[in-house]
């Protein structure tokens, strides 16, 4: 067993200790809570869909990837997509779509492929049915959607990415259907709009049989691949190219080629990345941040992600010493991934969507060339200085030990008035390799 095999081995002991309380959660959950009602004290479902969708996606991936799973997580699986298809269609957000995708390809996947379709029942080939058919017109209301730019203090990268799934998902759902070509195209204009720079903008470099320019039109990056959310620079955020692991996923095992526009500008956007992690894999803040930085299960899909398309020894080596907190947290927490404070309350929600970027980094994971980075050969990629002539707020952050999202009584954020816009602060700062700006 190689490297990746075995950290594939322990991923799945992760959710295979997290699903006895999912289970148990989900048996709980009434219809209405589809809907938005509740679970409890700071526990809201956010929108409609939404948890039934991540919970489909990890009841159908561990029912035929997770070793001594219940046998019964496939009907889980299927009961909450039928809840999905009881939503108001045009309700549910493009996130939950595309974990609906997913799920349903996954679904496809256990039956073995077409031939197998004949097991399924009238009623469930309705639901599926009706499913597919939201997928296409949620890609469809897409067609029209307006890319927004948020360069100083608020990026849209992050909006952008989890909005473009329905865009892939249903081209793998629908490929005889006539607007294939059209989703296919405003996919590429998703991917090229998110995690972009000033400089990709009028730049006549062919992208998937393009000129950037003609389909660029926004900027959410600094021309050193830097960003800013929350007012500030924020690693967080630039890890966000993980809410792609569903299209890049539906790409790679499903329409078999993953677009060069999916991952323009990853390099640039990790390499940021890449000096912010710690020896222990975390990812340091020379800002601060405004909520706990080793939630997220601890951004392994990002890892995952990074590992699979990018290469990246120093992202497996953060996977790996991401997997043995996870496991050691778990051990504490009876198998949950969510144990404190977050948005100000316990969310259900959160952990069926921690759950999931578990079952993504499993599935992004495979058998590959690379080893991890040793601890010498980390401190070579990671080390420092860095410097970014974009990110000069953060000096002025790191003097006055501000950061300007900060917590209120209620878990929300509040703009601190020592704010100053950073194109009119101090010079950049430097990173050293310990994570000491100076």
């Amino acid at each position: 067993m190689n490297e990746v095999s075995h950290l594939q081995s322990r991923i799945a002991e992760i959710t295979k200790d997290h699903l006895p309380f999912l289970i148990d959660a989900y048996g709980g959950i009434t219809e209405s809570d589809t809907h938005g009602r509740p679970l409890g004290k700071n526990e809201s479902i956010y929108e409609p869909g939404l948890i039934d969708s991540n919970a489909a996606v990890v009841f159908a991936y561990a029912a035929g990837r997770t070793p001594g799973a219940r046998r019964d997580l496939g009907s889980l699986a299927q009961r909450a997509l039928r809840r999905v298809a009881e939503c108001d269609p045009e309700s549910v957000p493009p996130l939950a779509w595309s974990y609906v995708a997913y799920a349903l390809l996954l679904g496809d996947e256990s039956r073995t492929g077409r031939a197998a379709q004949g097991r399924r029942s009238r009623a469930e080939q309705q639901i599926v049915a009706r499913l597919a058919a939201g997928v296409a017109s949620c890609a469809e209301r897409l067609l029209d959607y307006v890319f927004p730019t948020g360069l100083y203090a608020d990026t849209k990268a992050e909006e952008t990415c989890w909005t473009a799934g329905p865009l892939v998902g249903a081209q793998a759902l629908c490929p005889d259907d006539p607007r294939l070509d059209a989703w296919r195209e405003k996919a590429h204009r998703f991917f090229l709009n998110s995690y972009n720079r000033e400089a990709d903008r009028g730049s006549s470099t062919v992208v998937e049989d393009k000129p950037l320019g003609e389909r660029v039109s926004t900027a959410n990056l600094f021309d050193d691949f830097t960003l800013e959310n929350h007012g500030a620079f924020h690693p967080s955020y630039q890890a966000c190219i993980n809410n792609y692991a569903i299209p890049y996923l539906i790409y790679r095992d499903y329409l078999g080629r993953i677009p060069e526009s999916l991952t323009w500008n990853w390099r640039g956007v990790h390499g940021v990345m890449q000096r912010l992690l710690r020896p222990n894999g975390r990812i340091f803040c020379p800002a601060g941040t405004d909520y706990s930085p080793y939630s997220h299960a601890e951004q392994i899909h990002y890892l995952a992600l990074i590992v699979d398309s990018l290469g990246d020894p120093l992202a497996l080596r953060a996977t790996e010493r991401a997997v043995a907190r996870i496991r050691k947290f778990q051990a504490h927490e009876a198998g949950r991934l969510v144990g404190g404070s977050l948005g100000g309350g316990r969310h259900l929600y959160w952990e069926y969507h921690f759950a999931s970027f578990v079952v993504f980094a499993h599935a992004l994971l495979r058998a590959c060339a690379i080893v991890p980075a040793d601890s010498i050969a980390a401190a070579r990629i990671g080390g420092g200085p860095w410097s970014s002539a974009y990110a000069r707020s953060v000096t002025l952050h790191l003097v006055t030990g501000r950061f300007n999202g900060t917590r209120d009584g209620s878990g929300g954020t509040t703009r601190s008035s020592r704010v100053a816009d950073r194109r009119f602060a101090r010079p950049p700062f430097r990173l050293d390799s310990f994570g000491f700006a100076y």
